[in-house]
């Protein structure tokens, strides 16, 4: 119990502290256009505003009922009217946060650890503000993050002990995270398949197997949805951008989509300038007013889609390579100038450590590597618990190197709500390396001890 208040109490003293360094919510490019969406989704409830090429519901949903309780109604978000639901927000973002470090620290329980080294994991974890600092930010991470955690805890409790309940729960809140964030598209799946792996129970392989091919395929019909609605046939514009930013920084070759004249030309011709590899600066010279000109949205997705379909084998190759860049992105707090002296030694004091050490984190591929060959992995609830906290790192890692196009903003936006995980898994591993070791060399010295025992009585 000491440990858990310990927990609750880091967890509120943290937002505190991060809440007089950040005193307003931070407002980004995109937080405007989740904004708009949810306001538009509450003023035109439909299929049509819900489902939609802009953005998925939930965060937008979430924001804008957050907005209209507050003021009693959806002010523009740049007046002062909007003050009074920026607040709530952070206020729903930071209590979500501080449940959600509840969770996290049972999960770390599950995983075999005792009370006391669960807690120094927790501390670890919880000593990266630069991740807890994404709920002072108007942005899907402000939510993403605790949801995560959240699903983490029910996919490693689902391990430990099968609930109808605990399976309902974990599909249901596996829904939540695509529709909140396309960019959690492959984690169900594989936790699910995960699930799938380690269980012993045939009926709850079959349930779990049944639920990673509905999640596979939900993208699909969310994309149709988007055909049928809007004539759009993909999950978000953004989505089509990013690969788009892939190829402008790959260098892959452009003529296999020159049918698609007008972009065909416009990037070769920015390209020749020498300009930014940045796909947004193009964006803005090729066309400003594109995220509302269905043609040339469509144009830019075929264009995109047929040089990636000619050019699979260099795309491949390239996203492989960077896949462990993407756990090298550092985080900035950007500190105020208000922030006072001892906070902000703190705070530089804890980046300059992660900042430090983040390319250890690179271990994780051959420590999980290691566990998929240990015998041991199906046989204890750490080996277990490694192997949802493996999966969940690695296959946000792979969705970001494949999917997003290598910027700075955008890395630590994808890898941001894994970093828990990260840290967890190495701790872990360690920690259980060590233990086994331990326990080794107890077993040793008793064996050696019996066997000089009958060696004297002899």
């Amino acid at each position: 119990m000491k440990y858990t208040l310990a927990v609750l109490v880091i967890a509120i003293l943290t937002r505190i502290i991060l809440a007089g360094t950040f005193p307003q919510l931070v407002i980004e490019n995109d937080s405007a256009d989740y904004y708009d969406v949810g306001r538009s989704i509450l003023t035109y409830p439909s299929l049509s505003t819900i489902v939609n090429p802009h953005r998925t519901p939930i965060y937008p949903l979430f924001i804008a009922s957050i907005v209209r309780i507050a003021t009693g109604g959806f002010p523009d978000i740049s007046s002062p009217a909007f003050t009074p639901g920026a607040n709530m927000i952070l206020l729903a973002q930071g209590v979500l946060g501080i449940v959600a470090s509840l969770f996290w620290y049972k999960t770390l329980l599950l995983t075999g650890l005792s009370k006391r080294f669960a807690f120094y994991a927790y501390v670890l974890c919880a000593a990266n503000i630069a991740v807890i600092a994404w709920e002072r930010r108007l942005m899907t991470e402000g939510v993403a993050i605790s949801w995560l955690l959240i699903v983490t805890y029910l996919s490693i409790r689902l391990l430990r002990t099968y609930s109808n309940i605990l399976l309902v729960l974990l599909g249901v809140f596996s829904l939540i995270g695509f529709l909140l964030r396309p960019a959690f598209i492959l984690i169900p799946p594989a936790l699910f398949l995960s699930i799938v792996a380690l269980r012993k129970t045939n009926f709850v392989r079959a349930m779990c197997a049944v639920l990673a091919v509905l999640f596979l395929i939900m993208p699909w019909a969310y994309a149709n949805g988007n055909r049928l609605y809007h004539g759009y046939n993909g999950i978000t514009y953004y989505s089509d951008i990013n690969l788009l930013g892939i190829i402008m920084q790959t260098g892959i070759p452009l003529e296999s989509g020159a049918r698609y004249r007008d972009i065909y030309n416009a990037l070769r011709t920015y390209q020749a300038k020498g300009d930014s590899l940045y796909v947004f600066d193009f964006i803005s010279q090729y066309d400003r007013m594109i995220f509302v000109n269905m043609d040339k949205m469509s144009q830019l997705q075929g264009f995109t889609r047929s040089i990636l379909k000619i050019n699979t084998y260099r795309y491949l190759v390239s996203s492989l390579k960077a896949i462990p860049k993407t756990f090298s992105y550092q985080y900035s707090l950007n500190l105020s100038a208000s922030a006072n002296t001892i906070t902000r030694k703190l705070f530089k004091g804890l980046e300059l450590m992660y900042d430090k050490t983040v390319y250890l984190t690179i271990v994780l591929f051959p420590l999980y590597a290691g566990l998929l060959l240990s015998k041991n992995r199906k046989n204890s609830m750490t080996g277990k618990s490694l192997h949802i906290l493996g999966a969940v790192a690695i296959t946000q890692s792979i969705m970001t190197a494949f999917f997003v196009y290598e910027a700075d903003p955008l890395f630590k936006r994808m890898m941001a709500p894994v970093q828990y995980h990260v840290i967890a898994f190495i701790f872990i591993c360690f920690y259980w390396l060590t233990t086994q070791k331990s326990h080794h060399l107890t077993r040793t010295k008793r064996q050696l001890s019996k066997k000089n025992s009958f060696s004297g009585l002899c």
